[in-house]
Protein backbone atom coordinates (compact mmCIF):
# COMPACT_ATOMS: atom_id res chain seq x y z
CA UNK A 1 0.00 0.00 0.00
CA UNK A 2 1.82 3.32 -0.72
CA UNK A 3 1.42 6.14 1.46
CA UNK A 4 -1.07 9.05 1.09
CA UNK A 5 -0.75 12.50 1.31
CA UNK A 6 -2.81 15.68 1.29
CA UNK A 7 -1.13 18.46 0.16
CA UNK A 8 -1.88 21.40 3.27
CA UNK A 9 -3.68 24.22 2.38
CA UNK A 10 -2.38 27.54 3.42
CA UNK A 11 -5.19 29.75 2.41
CA UNK A 12 -8.69 30.38 0.04
CA UNK A 13 -9.60 32.75 -2.61
CA UNK A 14 -13.50 33.37 -1.78
CA UNK A 15 -14.26 34.80 -4.73
CA UNK A 16 -12.62 31.73 -7.05
CA UNK A 17 -13.96 29.45 -4.27
CA UNK A 18 -10.29 27.94 -4.73
CA UNK A 19 -8.34 26.36 -2.26
CA UNK A 20 -4.48 27.19 -1.84
CA UNK A 21 -2.19 24.38 -1.07
CA UNK A 22 1.85 24.32 -0.50
CA UNK A 23 3.34 22.33 -3.23
CA UNK A 24 4.23 18.86 -2.73
CA UNK A 25 6.61 16.51 -5.23
CA UNK A 26 6.01 14.04 -7.61
CA UNK A 27 4.91 13.70 -10.92
CA UNK A 28 1.32 14.05 -12.69
CA UNK A 29 -0.58 10.49 -12.65
CA UNK A 30 -1.08 11.79 -16.02
CA UNK A 31 2.80 11.85 -16.96
CA UNK A 32 4.14 8.00 -15.94
CA UNK A 33 3.20 4.50 -16.57
CA UNK A 34 0.13 2.88 -15.35
CA UNK A 35 1.85 0.00 -14.28
CA UNK A 36 -0.41 -3.02 -12.08
CA UNK A 37 0.97 -1.93 -8.66
CA UNK A 38 0.51 1.82 -9.28
CA UNK A 39 -3.18 1.54 -10.12
CA UNK A 40 -3.52 -0.53 -7.32
CA UNK A 41 -1.56 2.36 -4.96
CA UNK A 42 -3.72 4.50 -6.61
CA UNK A 43 -6.53 2.73 -5.44
CA UNK A 44 -5.54 2.31 -1.56
CA UNK A 45 -4.78 6.01 -1.55
CA UNK A 46 -7.99 7.11 -2.61
CA UNK A 47 -9.41 4.64 0.18
CA UNK A 48 -7.71 6.32 3.08
CA UNK A 49 -8.79 9.70 0.82
CA UNK A 50 -12.87 8.06 0.99
CA UNK A 51 -12.56 6.67 4.88
CA UNK A 52 -10.86 9.96 6.11
CA UNK A 53 -12.90 11.52 9.34
CA UNK A 54 -14.12 14.66 8.04
CA UNK A 55 -17.18 16.93 7.43
CA UNK A 56 -16.91 19.04 4.41
CA UNK A 57 -19.57 20.57 4.96
CA UNK A 58 -21.72 20.12 1.75
CA UNK A 59 -23.46 17.12 0.35
CA UNK A 60 -22.97 15.83 -3.44
CA UNK A 61 -25.02 13.01 -4.59
CA UNK A 62 -25.76 10.76 -7.67
CA UNK A 63 -28.29 13.53 -8.49
CA UNK A 64 -26.49 16.11 -8.12
CA UNK A 65 -24.19 14.50 -10.28
CA UNK A 66 -26.49 13.94 -12.96
CA UNK A 67 -28.02 17.32 -13.09
CA UNK A 68 -24.81 18.41 -13.52
CA UNK A 69 -23.98 16.56 -16.51
CA UNK A 70 -27.55 17.09 -17.66
CA UNK A 71 -27.13 20.96 -17.98
CA UNK A 72 -23.24 20.68 -19.46
CA UNK A 73 -25.07 18.37 -22.46
CA UNK A 74 -28.06 20.77 -22.74
CA UNK A 75 -25.35 23.28 -23.24
CA UNK A 76 -23.45 21.40 -26.05
CA UNK A 77 -26.48 21.03 -27.88
CA UNK A 78 -27.15 24.68 -28.08
CA UNK A 79 -24.05 24.58 -29.66
CA UNK A 80 -23.40 21.52 -31.55
CA UNK A 81 -26.66 20.64 -33.51
CA UNK A 82 -25.40 18.03 -35.03
CA UNK A 83 -24.82 16.15 -31.87
CA UNK A 84 -28.00 17.57 -30.10
CA UNK A 85 -30.50 14.25 -30.73
CA UNK A 86 -27.51 11.86 -29.86
CA UNK A 87 -26.64 13.64 -26.98
CA UNK A 88 -30.23 13.70 -25.68
CA UNK A 89 -30.92 10.02 -26.74
CA UNK A 90 -27.45 9.03 -24.58
CA UNK A 91 -28.26 10.93 -21.75
CA UNK A 92 -32.03 9.69 -21.24
CA UNK A 93 -30.58 6.15 -21.65
CA UNK A 94 -28.29 6.54 -18.81
CA UNK A 95 -30.90 8.45 -16.92
CA UNK A 96 -32.76 5.30 -16.45
CA UNK A 97 -30.05 3.26 -14.96
CA UNK A 98 -29.35 5.73 -12.53
CA UNK A 99 -31.47 4.21 -9.32
CA UNK A 100 -29.74 1.04 -10.13
CA UNK A 101 -26.90 2.73 -7.92
CA UNK A 102 -28.71 4.22 -5.38
CA UNK A 103 -26.78 3.78 -2.18
CA UNK A 104 -26.33 5.24 1.12
CA UNK A 105 -22.80 4.91 0.83
CA UNK A 106 -20.77 8.05 2.01
CA UNK A 107 -17.60 9.36 2.33
CA UNK A 108 -14.96 12.14 1.62
CA UNK A 109 -15.40 13.30 -2.05
CA UNK A 110 -12.47 14.87 -3.98
CA UNK A 111 -15.35 15.46 -6.42
CA UNK A 112 -12.56 16.04 -9.16
CA UNK A 113 -10.42 13.28 -9.16
CA UNK A 114 -8.00 12.85 -12.46
CA UNK A 115 -4.54 12.06 -13.39
CA UNK A 116 -3.68 15.83 -12.94
CA UNK A 117 -4.45 16.10 -9.59
CA UNK A 118 -2.74 12.64 -8.66
CA UNK A 119 1.02 13.41 -7.99
CA UNK A 120 3.63 10.21 -7.75
CA UNK A 121 6.54 10.64 -5.57
CA UNK A 122 8.37 7.26 -4.95
CA UNK A 123 6.04 5.40 -2.35
CA UNK A 124 3.90 8.08 -1.76
CA UNK A 125 0.43 9.47 -3.77
CA UNK A 126 -0.46 12.89 -3.27
CA UNK A 127 -4.28 14.65 -4.03
CA UNK A 128 -4.06 18.29 -4.95
CA UNK A 129 -6.97 20.67 -5.89
CA UNK A 130 -9.21 20.03 -3.23
CA UNK A 131 -11.61 22.85 -4.28
CA UNK A 132 -14.69 20.91 -4.78
CA UNK A 133 -14.50 18.64 -1.70
CA UNK A 134 -17.53 16.97 -0.67
CA UNK A 135 -19.34 14.27 1.36
CA UNK A 136 -20.75 11.33 -0.49
CA UNK A 137 -20.63 8.29 -2.35
CA UNK A 138 -16.81 7.60 -3.43
CA UNK A 139 -17.73 5.46 -6.53
CA UNK A 140 -18.37 9.03 -7.97
CA UNK A 141 -14.62 9.72 -7.57
CA UNK A 142 -13.56 6.57 -8.79
CA UNK A 143 -15.95 6.77 -11.51
CA UNK A 144 -14.39 9.82 -12.24
CA UNK A 145 -10.88 8.37 -12.41
CA UNK A 146 -11.87 5.81 -14.54
CA UNK A 147 -13.68 8.05 -17.10
CA UNK A 148 -10.43 10.19 -17.40
CA UNK A 149 -8.45 6.80 -18.23
CA UNK A 150 -10.63 5.80 -20.85
CA UNK A 151 -10.94 9.64 -22.51
CA UNK A 152 -7.53 9.35 -22.80
CA UNK A 153 -7.01 6.14 -24.57
CA UNK A 154 -9.64 7.53 -27.33
CA UNK A 155 -7.35 10.82 -27.79
CA UNK A 156 -4.76 7.92 -27.99
CA UNK A 157 -2.73 10.05 -25.53
CA UNK A 158 -1.42 6.45 -24.18
CA UNK A 159 -1.05 3.17 -25.51
CA UNK A 160 -4.14 0.76 -26.12
CA UNK A 161 -2.69 -1.78 -24.55
CA UNK A 162 -1.83 -0.01 -21.26
CA UNK A 163 -5.01 1.88 -20.85
CA UNK A 164 -6.78 -1.58 -21.22
CA UNK A 165 -4.63 -2.93 -18.85
CA UNK A 166 -5.12 0.10 -16.03
CA UNK A 167 -9.15 -0.31 -16.90
CA UNK A 168 -8.91 -3.84 -15.53
CA UNK A 169 -6.58 -3.90 -13.27
CA UNK A 170 -8.16 -0.81 -11.96
CA UNK A 171 -11.89 -2.46 -11.67
CA UNK A 172 -10.17 -5.69 -9.75
CA UNK A 173 -8.68 -3.14 -7.18
CA UNK A 174 -11.98 -1.24 -6.40
CA UNK A 175 -13.34 -4.34 -5.78
CA UNK A 176 -11.37 -5.83 -3.58
CA UNK A 177 -10.46 -2.77 -1.48
CA UNK A 178 -14.26 -1.08 -2.01
CA UNK A 179 -16.48 -4.24 -2.54
CA UNK A 180 -17.70 -5.47 -6.04
CA UNK A 181 -20.86 -3.17 -5.88
CA UNK A 182 -18.62 0.44 -5.39
CA UNK A 183 -16.75 -1.36 -8.25
CA UNK A 184 -20.18 -1.60 -10.41
CA UNK A 185 -20.93 1.70 -9.19
CA UNK A 186 -17.86 3.06 -10.37
CA UNK A 187 -18.16 1.72 -13.94
CA UNK A 188 -21.73 3.44 -14.52
CA UNK A 189 -20.16 6.83 -13.60
CA UNK A 190 -17.10 6.32 -15.64
CA UNK A 191 -19.21 6.36 -18.59
CA UNK A 192 -21.00 9.27 -17.00
CA UNK A 193 -17.64 11.02 -17.36
CA UNK A 194 -16.90 10.22 -20.78
CA UNK A 195 -20.28 12.02 -21.59
CA UNK A 196 -19.19 14.77 -19.53
CA UNK A 197 -16.12 14.83 -21.54
CA UNK A 198 -18.30 15.80 -24.95
CA UNK A 199 -18.97 18.93 -23.11
CA UNK A 200 -15.05 19.25 -22.04
CA UNK A 201 -14.20 18.56 -25.99
CA UNK A 202 -15.91 21.55 -26.96
CA UNK A 203 -14.45 24.24 -24.57
CA UNK A 204 -10.91 23.03 -25.78
CA UNK A 205 -9.72 23.66 -29.80
CA UNK A 206 -7.44 21.17 -29.67
CA UNK A 207 -9.87 18.61 -28.80
CA UNK A 208 -12.86 19.50 -30.85
CA UNK A 209 -12.48 16.54 -32.84
CA UNK A 210 -12.41 13.92 -30.68
CA UNK A 211 -16.15 15.38 -29.78
CA UNK A 212 -18.37 12.90 -31.73
CA UNK A 213 -15.72 10.09 -30.85
CA UNK A 214 -16.10 10.20 -27.29
CA UNK A 215 -19.96 10.72 -28.05
CA UNK A 216 -20.30 7.43 -30.24
CA UNK A 217 -17.74 5.45 -27.72
CA UNK A 218 -20.60 6.49 -24.76
CA UNK A 219 -23.29 5.21 -27.19
CA UNK A 220 -21.40 2.04 -27.46
CA UNK A 221 -21.06 1.98 -23.78
CA UNK A 222 -24.73 2.48 -23.18
CA UNK A 223 -26.28 -0.18 -25.60
CA UNK A 224 -24.04 -2.81 -24.01
CA UNK A 225 -25.49 -2.14 -20.65
CA UNK A 226 -29.38 -1.99 -21.80
CA UNK A 227 -28.27 -5.51 -23.67
CA UNK A 228 -27.42 -6.63 -20.28
CA UNK A 229 -30.04 -4.66 -18.30
CA UNK A 230 -32.51 -8.19 -18.22
CA UNK A 231 -30.36 -9.39 -16.23
CA UNK A 232 -30.35 -9.42 -12.10
CA UNK A 233 -26.37 -10.18 -11.42
CA UNK A 234 -23.23 -7.99 -11.73
CA UNK A 235 -23.00 -6.96 -14.87
CA UNK A 236 -19.36 -5.36 -14.98
CA UNK A 237 -17.25 -7.92 -15.93
CA UNK A 238 -19.38 -8.38 -18.79
CA UNK A 239 -18.94 -4.85 -19.81
CA UNK A 240 -15.51 -4.43 -19.22
CA UNK A 241 -15.22 -7.40 -21.40
CA UNK A 242 -17.67 -5.99 -24.51
CA UNK A 243 -16.87 -2.79 -24.28
CA UNK A 244 -13.44 -1.85 -22.78
CA UNK A 245 -11.74 -4.05 -25.33
CA UNK A 246 -10.72 -7.19 -22.93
Amino acid sequence: MRQLKVAAPIGVIDDWNAILQTAVPGERLSDVILSAGLVRGVVSATKLFHATACDSGREWSHEDEFQQLSSYVNEVAGKRQDLRSLLFDVLAGYEKFLPRYASSRTGLLHRDLHPGNILVDEGEISLIDLDLCSNGDPAIDLGNLLGHFVEEGLRARRPATEILLARTNFYSAVAVSYSEQVAEAALFFSELTLLRHVYLSTRYPARAKYSLPILLECQKKLQTRIRHSTRREVIGVDILNEVHGL
